[in-house]
């Protein structure tokens, strides 16, 4: 099979090929998800604060009532955010509905705290559950990313408590024109929080639309890229080959004839070797697995890193002698290193200090990685640090996105890190990097030192 086959505009059109759509239930699980769970000082702040309210309303009242109603509230909402953490990734349909109930239960519980504090006449309660129903509806207005079951649960809560609070007073205005006032406003109020809904949610269909749309031309963009950067890097590879074959054709010495030849099957394996570092980037390279001893691998590389590296930069290398292999594929590997080599030898700008070192992978780097740490030597590192200027906070996460580079246009392709990342993963490994900008970068690959099972 040939590059353009496994390359050609088939393979590209599978690989943009739109995923089966999720069940709505399982998208809006994931939403609750994203927003109930992402942050927990959140809502232990917002128990907190509801906590002081039933508190004070007690102190005002010496009402049990209160008490009861948000103690209900605080039962219903905490048993569904232990739900919510037993929910699978894909839950069924019934798990979504009983999701759902116990949520909608601890809101009817808060709205029914709310109403009763107004009921209570006294103006301290009245401002408790009027700022009580605020808070809800900008909650409300944050949570639900699209229409819902919860949602219009929500909604009609939040519209009967509003017209509760707003309407109480009407039968006790003796005027009319007060009257119709207040029952204008009631309804305008309740009104504008539909539209308010309304407008959020539309808001943020836009900016999902959005967000699609810049990810497709992400996309069309990093094709375009590879497309040029392979078609210009095998243009140059065929150029010798061909150049090669006509001088062979051109001449009756052997001698030459089979230099020629070699130099065009030379560049014939450089076109392999880049084909082989394209399926490492799509994660899909066939990778020849097997034990691979730490300490002559490390002394081969460092004769290559001999003429990669200038003499003014300095290479240091040790080695725990109790890891005495990896389990890998030793091609890649050293390709993966000298990607990380020669990005810090750019970063030093020639001068500097480079580190090569192997050991054990820490448990937390194996945890970080979300890897099996029941085994602590199961797992081997190889560490590339300069002291050089680091890598911004800024940018940290972008460096292993492909295509992304700092360097100038024609220095790099931006694909190092990414290929680096891809084998380390196909491994059974992972990479990752450790910077403080000023005081340099440290890339580790985790690696099996065994075969899995």
């Amino acid at each position: 099979m040939t590059i353009f086959s496994k390359f050609g505009p088939a393979a590209a059109a599978s690989a943009f090929r739109p995923a089966e759509a999720e069940p709505e239930w399982r998208v809006m699980v994931a939403e609750l998800r994203a927003f109930d769970l992402s942050n927990r000082a959140e809502w232990s702040l917002r128990y907190l604060i509801i906590f002081i309210g039933m508190v004070a309303s007690f102190a005002l009242s010496q009402d049990l009532w209160i008490v009861g109603l948000l103690s209900g509230y605080f039962f219903f909402d905490m048993l569904y955010l232990f739900l919510l953490l037993r929910t699978p990734a894909a839950p069924s349909r019934p798990q979504y509905y009983k999701l759902i109930a116990v949520d909608c239960t601890g809101h009817l519980f808060y709205s029914l705290a709310a109403a009763y504090l107004f009921s209570l006449g006294a103006i301290p309660t009245i401002v408790i559950s009027v700022a009580a129903t605020a808070a809800f509806a900008l909650y409300s207005l944050a949570r639900h990313q699209r229409v819902s079951i919860g949602m219009a649960f929500d909604w009609l809560l939040l519209l009967m408590l509003s017209l509760y609070i707003g309407l109480s007073p009407l039968m006790e205005m003796p005027n009319w024109t007060e009257r119709v006032i207040l029952l204008i406003s009631t309804f305008g109020v309740a009104s504008y929080f539909v539209l308010a809904q309304t407008a959020m949610l539309r808001t943020r269909k836009q900016l999902a639309a959005a967000k699609s749309q810049a990810m497709q031309a992400q996309k069309l963009q990093a094709i375009g890229q590879l497309t040029a950067g392979v078609a210009h890097d095998f243009n140059n590879i065929l150029t010798v080959i061909n150049g090669n074959l006509e001088l062979a054709e051109l001449t009756d010495n052997v001698v030459e004839q089979r230099e020629r030849m070699s130099e065009a099957r030379g560049a014939a394996i450089r076109a392999a070797s880049m084909t082989n570092q394209l399926l490492a980037y799509s994660r899909k390279a066939r990778h020849n697995d097997r034990a691979v001893e730490v300490l002559p691998f490390m002394q081969r590389f460092g004769d290559v890193l001999a003429r990669v590296l200038p003499a003014t930069i300095v290479l240091e290398r040790s080695h725990d002698d109790r890891l005495k292999a990896l389990y890998c594929d030793p091609t890649q590997l050293e390709t993966a290193m000298l990607n990380l080599v020669i990005n810090a030898r750019d970063a030093l700008d020639g001068k500097g200090k480079i580190s090569l070192s192997c050991g054990f992978a820490p448990p937390s780097a194996v945890r970080r990685l979300g890897l099996d740490a029941a085994a602590p030597d199961f797992y081997g590192a190889v560490c590339v640090s300069d002291n050089g200027p680091g890598i911004p906070a800024g940018i940290s996460d972008d460096v292993f996105e492909p295509f992304f580079t700092t360097k100038p246009v024609g220095k790099g392709s931006g694909l190092g890190l990414s290929m680096a990342q891809g084998f380390c993963e196909q491994s059974g490994g992972g990479l990752l990097l450790d910077s403080v900008e000023g005081e340099g970068a440290q890339f580790m690959l985790v690696l099996p030192t065994a075969p899995r099972n």
